[in-house]
């Protein structure tokens, strides 16, 4: 195992970067929503790509600002660099180090500081803020990637340049530059990647601008055309590399010819195989012979195997052998050489001791003294390790002469002894005469000196493994000769004609026949001869002119390479214009500037629009933009984010026209006053619902005139604008510059609920069972319900997903425990410590969109969900998948009912002992318009054209409409949501005991708020 991944770390580490890449590329041609699923092959979401224009926006925005920035961030990085190369080393270190902060400081704090500067500055945000900080984060990058190649160059090659008296912008041009040249292209590449590929600090500076990396992180799903995207891209660079690459051989190749035309060895090896070819034709034009090849399989066998055997011979690696005996040559040679430099060495230690002694002895100064005694005790040490080792010498030497005494006294007693016997067999004289011979030897050795017997048997064995590997070569190249011979064999150009005239030759009487045959045969072998040797003089003349045609161009690339010019020419030449000098570099920034310029020109196009958008991520089919676009002859810059929050900190740096917050921060922006007051006359929708009281409320005009039904109006919801009417009036704190209900701010977009979704297989059944849930037509009925289950649930050891909103984790824990939707200040602990119990547990998983790939994968038991993306992802689950027709026009998978797997879903409403009754958090999104604002006419037309395409949202994104209607079409017979009718439509109660009902906001629970989200933090910091 240990060889096996010594052997296959740079495979391991390869695969570990790439098999990412390449499962992203084969689900860009997913034909199903899912990213986590693949259903088949299709293009469908490169065309998906290519129609969402907000995208390409943010593309055409990417790459501008990523060559505006690398461009004049290489520009500052190199001078820079320069310059510091100029100073001394303390100053340049100090600048290094204050240039390389960005890049050790976190992303998030660059970002934040940069917002606040430019805030402080009065700068507008928008381009040039983002450029400006994208700017400021690619310099430390160009410098330290050109810096180590700076300090390369030898000063003498720049003293050098002045002596011959070049100018100093000759020399930065001339010289510096082009030593710099791969540097800044290395500089140019990293800072292009770093700014391409920037979020955070875009995020925070980029105003209207949104760039690649901040689309896709907005998003509220990843969508399966970002793969598209990001294939096209990895093509785009492989692309590139390849093209780098063909550039850089051609011209490597090139430098290769010129150098073997100089050096005169151009083609040697095709001129070399021609006359190779020539002399052999020569041979057999002169001898009239020519070679061969038998066809006998034996002999050809022979050959083969000897033409292995050379070759492994060849290849076999003696090379370590020989490499580790000369090691052991080296070490043996350097352990003589210590031991007769440390007799040296103890010697030159006594003579210095003696003198430091007698030095000590004289009266010097006490500081004098003390040195001496230091250098005496240094020496001493010294002195005492040297006795050390040299004791082991002489112990070994004095060892291996006493065992020499020994040998010697036993071939004294082994020769008495044999001269004693005087009647011996021959097997017995010679095992005497071994045994004397082999004690001779071994004393010898001993004589010899151990470690030069070591190097003497290294040596010989050096030698003898070196001989051997070349006889064993030269002797298979000599077999191999002798094969040759009888492998080619040299037969006569007539040798079939040879053969008819020998046959008759061979006969005893020749009658007159035969001499008539023979002589036929004669001159056809004449004939024969003659044209086999015209064949072999064509040949001859081929080769001799493909010979001349390569020295002839040969001659040519020569001149034209190296031409011989005279003095007035070569003055010329050094003379020449200035295109033809420079004519590479003005076609190369030629097509860049032309490229840039059509960027420029596409980025400036995308940013003169007419309305800025403000929207969450995937919360609109693209092409209902371009529709809107061609409707009214206008530009859209529709924008994206991921929260309220964000939205809300947006808003420091830069105005949206419309904008689609939820409920919440719909409330806390108009208490605000950053919200225009709807004026409903303008707009296509109507709705009204009594409250408890029996009290009437509509929509009404600025002049508080109610908006009737008509036939291009849209009527809302009654129980979304009760809802929405009586979460505004609790809330909203008094103010008397704003009408206190938000439904003159707001015009909902989507709505939905918390709901419970079970996965419906066994164990989890069984677990409903036991905790006395019935459920009927997939659904569970309220009063059997409480938010309780996800405990339970969680204690009984099943998978539980959550939802990781924090509102609404402290929602359904407050729900259980108090009855209300949202906690009171004084009830936070205890919800804290309940919500513990919940979410630490290592069977529960907080998620954010990727819940609903987990749920439509059916991997979960239980899970807590918006009704919308339960719907999602039960369809998903089911294979309800988009297909495209002949039309182009999208249609949906229907299966019946009985074909498909339901999800049991609920929303508790359990009454508890102390009379509170659970509910739901119902939420809103809505469409609000910006006080500060571009066009409010254009403004009232989006809305407008939100409001008539609300079934074709809903449709697209699989969230809750507000307008009637679209929920009546969508869940009717034949609608996208029919079979899951009842979870589309949002549950809400309006019991004294319980609503389903939103988070408010006030003051006070602005505060409450910000205390949740801490609490919520803490408690997923403690779970990871």
């Amino acid at each position: 195992m240990k060889k096996f991944f010594k052997s296959s770390y740079f495979a391991i580490i390869m695969a570990f970067i790439y098999i990412p890449i390449i499962v992203m590329m084969i689900y860009s041609f997913n034909s199903g929503k899912t990213i986590s699923q693949f259903e088949g092959w299709s293009l469908k979401w490169y065309s998906e790509f290519f129609k969402n224009s907000p995208f390409i926006k943010s593309i055409i925005t990417s790459l501008f600002v990523a060559i505006v920035s690398t461009t004049i961030s290489v520009i500052i990085g190199t001078l820079a660099a320069i310059g510091l190369s100029r100073v001394n080393r303390t100053t340049r270190n100090t600048w290094f180090s204050i240039a390389n902060i960005p890049l050790v400081n976190a992303d998030v704090i660059t970002a934040v500081s940069l917002m606040v500067v430019f805030i402080i500055a009065g700068l507008k945000f928008g381009i040039m803020t983002l450029i400006a900080a994208h700017i400021s984060f690619n310099v430390p990058y160009v410098l330290i990637t050109v810096m180590p190649r700076l300090r390369k160059i030898d000063p003498n090659v720049i003293d050098a340049s002045y002596d011959l008296g070049s100018t100093s912008r000759q020399t930065m041009f001339k010289i510096v530059l082009p030593i710099l040249r791969p540097a800044i292209i290395a500089a140019t590449a990293i800072a292009f990647a770093m700014s391409f590929d920037d979020f955070i600090i875009s995020y925070f500076t980029g105003g209207d601008q949104t760039n690649v990396s901040t689309f896709i992180y907005t998003a509220k799903k990843i969508q399966p055309y970002i793969n598209a995207f990001g294939t096209i891209l990895v093509g785009v660079i492989v692309l590139s590399i390849l093209i780098w690459n063909t550039i850089t051989f051609t011209k490597s190749r090139k430098d290769e010819i010129k150098k073997q035309i100089k050096e005169g060895y151009y083609k040697s090896k095709q001129i070399d195989d021609l006359n190779r070819q020539l002399t052999i034709l020569y041979q057999e034009l002169i001898s009239n012979k020519t070679i061969k090849k038998s066809w006998k399989p034996s002999l050809r066998m022979k050959a083969f195997f000897l033409r292995i055997q050379i070759r492994i011979l060849e290849n076999k690696n003696y090379n370590a052998k020989i490499s580790k005996l000369e090691w052991k040559k080296e070490l043996v040679k350097n352990e003589i050489k210590y031991e007769k430099k440390l007799f040296v060495a103890y010697a030159k230690s006594q003579s210095k001791m003696k003198l430091l002694e007698q030095q000590l002895l004289k009266n010097y100064k006490s500081h004098r003294k003390s040195r001496f005694q230091s250098a005496i005790i240094k020496l001493s040490k010294r002195i005492k390790n040297y006795e050390a080792e040299i004791e082991a010498i002489n112990e070994r030497n004095q060892s291996d002469l006493e065992w020499i005494k020994e040998i010697d006294q036993e071939i004294l007693e082994i020769q008495s002894e044999w001269n004693a016997n005087s009647i011996l067999s021959k097997k017995e004289n010679l095992q005497y005469r071994k045994k004397i011979k082999k004690l001779q030897i071994k004393r010898d050795e001993l004589k010899e000196g151990r470690n030069q017997l070591k190097l003497r048997l290294i040596l010989e064995k050096l030698k003898n493994l070196q001989l051997r590997s070349q006889e064993q070569i030269q002797d298979l190249v000599e077999k191999q000769k002798d094969l040759s011979k009888l492998l080619f064999l040299k037969v006569s150009l007539t040798s079939s004609v040879d053969k008819k005239i020998a046959k008759i030759m061979g006969k005893p009487d020749l009658d007159m026949d035969d001499k008539k045959i023979l002589e036929n045969l004669e001159t056809e072998r004449s004939e024969v001869l003659e044209n086999r040797r015209n064949l072999i003089r064509e040949k001859i003349v081929t080769i001799e002119n493909k010979i001349e045609s390569i020295q002839v161009k040969t001659d040519q690339k020569r001149e034209k390479l190296f031409p011989a010019l005279s003095d007035g020419e070569i003055i010329a030449s050094h003379n020449k214009g200035f295109f033809k000098r420079s004519w590479k570099g003005l076609m190369a920034f030629s097509l860049f500037t032309a490229s840039f310029t059509l960027l420029t020109v596409a980025y400036v196009r995308n940013n003169i629009y007419d309305l800025v958008i403000g929207n969450w991520g995937s919360y609109i089919n693209p092409e209902l933009i371009s529709e809107f676009e061609k409707r009214y002859n206008v530009t859209v810059n529709y924008q994206q984010f991921d929260s309220n929050e964000s939205l809300y900190n947006k808003l420091y740096t830069f105005n949206y026209d419309v904008m689609v917050p939820s409920d919440y921060m719909v409330q806390k922006l108009a208490s605000e006053g950053k919200l225009l007051e709807l004026d409903y006359s303008k707009i296509n929708l109507y709705g009204t619902f009594k409250d408890d009281l029996g009290k009437d409320h509509y929509f009404k005009d600025l002049e508080g005139n109610k908006i009737n039904n008509s036939a291009d109006k849209y009527e809302v919801n009654s129980h979304l604008m009760k809802l929405m009417f009586e979460s505004s009036t609790e809330s909203v704190e008094p103010n008397p510059n704003l009408n206190q209900n938000i439904t003159d701010y707001a015009i909902p977009y989507f709505w939905g609920d918390l709901v419970v979704v079970a996965n419906p297989n066994p164990k989890v059944l069984k677990f409903l069972e036991s905790q006395g849930i019935q459920t009927q037509n997939q659904q569970i009925d309220s009063k059997d319900l409480s938010w309780d289950i996800f405990w339970q649930a969680a204690n009984a050891g099943l998978n539980v997903r959550l939802n990781e909103d924090a509102k609404n984790i402290f929602a359904i824990a407050s729900e259980k425990m108090f009855g209300t939707i949202q906690p009171k200040l004084h009830q936070l602990d205890e919800t804290v410590a309940e919500l513990r119990k919940l979410i630490l547990k290592p069977n529960v998983s907080l998620l954010g969109d990727n819940l609903i790939e987990k749920v439509a994968l059916g991997d979960f038991d239980l899970a807590l969900m918006y009704n919308g993306d339960a719907i999602y992802a039960n369809q998903i689950f089911n294979g309800e998948a988009e297909l495209e027709d002949e039309d182009d026009e999208f249609l949906f998978n229907q299966k019946s009912d009985a074909d498909n797997q339901f999800f049991i879903y609920g929303r508790p409403g359990k009454v508890h002992s102390d009379g509170h009754t659970e509910g739901t958090n119902v939420f809103s999104d809505n469409m609000v318009i910006n006080k500060v604002n571009r066009n409010i006419d254009l403004s009232y037309k989006w809305i407008n054209f939100m409001l008539e395409k609300a079934q074709d949202l809903t449709e697209y994104v699989g969230i809750t409409s507000p307008i009637q209607s679209a929920m009546d079409n969508v869940v009717g017979e034949g609608g996208l949501f029919a079979s899951y009718k009842q979870l589309y439509q949002p549950q809400i109660t309006f019991d004294e005991n319980a609503k389903g009902t939103a988070f408010k906001f006030t003051k006070q629970d602005e505060a409450l708020n910000n205390k949740i989200i801490d609490a919520f933090n803490s408690l997923v910091a403690g779970k990871n």
